[in-house]
């Protein structure tokens, strides 16, 4: 069902699941958090004092919450997820993990992991 959203006026707010992850095969997304990361190295002067500062490494974790479609396979760590299509995003599984219990759905959550500049190794 649509969501009517009610909102100030000139306000724009962002509502659901991204559509790129709402499409992840064999799930149905529930949530997902992005966390940007990198790696900080400074440098300084002979007072101590921060002269530069360079950011390298950037990364993006992803993190998936899910229900688990039947007959889908959990990515193991290491193996390649891509996200969305034509020609979709690759991630690297950093961690997956399912949830069983009697009284409700089976549920997954998948760690996902790619630099920003998509050169994640294959």
């Amino acid at each position: 069902m649509p969501a009517t959203i009610l909102a100030k006026s000139g306000v724009t707010l962002l509502f659901g699941i991204d559509a790129v992850i709402a499409a992840l095969t064999g799930y149905i997304a529930n949530d997902a958090d992005y966390d940007y990361t990198s790696k900080r190295a400074e440098a300084l002067d002979s007072n101590g004092s921060t002269v530069a500062v360079a950011y390298y490494d950037q990364m993006i974790d992803l993190k998936v919450n899910a229900l688990l479609i039947s007959g889908t396979v959990l990515p193991t760590p290491g193996t390649i997820v891509t996200v969305g299509s034509s020609p979709g995003v690759m991630y690297a599984t950093e961690k997956s993990s399912q949830k069983e219990k009697n009284n409700g759905f089976t549920f997954a959550t998948l760690d996902l992991k790619r630099w920003v500049d998509n050169s994640i190794p294959n």
